[in-house]
Parts: structure tokens; sequence; C-alpha cells
């Protein structure tokens, strides 16, 4: 397949910006479209080396025959998680719900979520939120054992089917 992308004074740029230190993310965009240039390089051995596999490498492509290179190097996100979309309502629930100490897990807090609002909530989303929310999980380690004169009777197989069953709880911290 013969791609018809780049001009020469986009090839002379995209050398420039490799030379120049730019972050991981362009410098993959880069190298993908300076690969592109020449025609003897499969979009397979493109993705190969680039470490993307070959739909992402076309939609870069799709995405500098549209927008140019200002278009190919801008991302629709900064980075890492995207942003906390927890609306008011949401947070404020989660909140009271902390203070009552209604939930001893986050799964217990995502059903919660899901009866009141009547919508799927995914688990990692509601445990950043309560995270977000000042929440953090108590969780009872081995160590306590020792502090609690009931705990250390209990012989230590039944202590950990016992800590098993109990793997923590949500409250304010």
């Amino acid at each position: 397949m013969i791609r018809y992308i780049g001009t020469k004074e986009d090839r002379a740029k995209i050398k420039e910006l490799l030379t120049k230190r730019c972050k991981v993310w362009e410098h993959e965009r880069l190298m993908a479209l300076k690969m592109g240039f020449e025609k003897h390089n499969s979009l397979k051995k493109i993705a190969e080396t680039v470490g993307r596999h070959p739909i992402t490498i076309h939609r870069w492509f799709n995405c500098y025959r549209k927008a140019g290179l200002k278009g190919l190097l801008k991302r629709k996100f900064a980075g890492g998680y995207y942003k906390n979309r927890c609306c008011g309502k949401v947070k404020a629930y989660l909140s009271a719900g902390l203070k009552a100490k209604r939930w001893k897990s986050a799964v217990q807090a995502q059903q919660a979520l899901q009866q009141y609002f009547g919508r799927k909530f995914n688990y990692i989303t509601v445990w950043r939120w309560l995270k977000n929310c000042d929440g953090g999980v108590s969780v009872r380690r081995p160590m306590y054992e020792k502090k609690n004169p009931q705990l250390s009777k209990v012989s230590k197989s039944e202590g950990a089917k016992e800590r098993q069953g109990n793997a923590g709880e949500w409250s304010l911290t």
C-alpha cells in the first residue's frame, strides 16, 4: 500500500522535532509518521517498531491527514487518569454514606450507588471517588492480634479465616 502523506516541509519539521527533547507519546507519533513517509514500511512494521497496534498507527495517519502536525500532537486529555467526573450529587451521597458508616466495602458503596441513581458504576471509579471523598479503608492487620487478647486465644488458622471474612471497612479519615 502506498501512502500519500507528508510534504517536504513536514518531513523536515518532523526530523527537527525528533532531535529535540519531547514527551514519549509525541516521540512515538513523530517516529510513526517519519516511518510512514517511507513507502517501503508497512503499517505492521511501523506498529512493531513504535510498540503500538496497527489500528492506532492508522488512526494517527488519519489524524495527520485531517489536522496536520498540530492535530496529531494534540492530546484529548492531560495524561494519567481521566478527570474525576464525580458530580456533586454523587459526591454528596458518598460523603453522607461515609459519615453514617453505611458501607463496609467499595462493592457495597457501588451497589448502593447503582440502586440510588439507577445506573451502572464501575468498581474502580467508585473506589477512586470514595478515596477522593476522604474515605479510607481500615483493615485489621495480623499485628493487632497481639494487642487484642481475644484474638490471641484463637488459633492462627481460625484467626486467618476470621481476617479473610473482614477485608476492611470504609470510613472517613
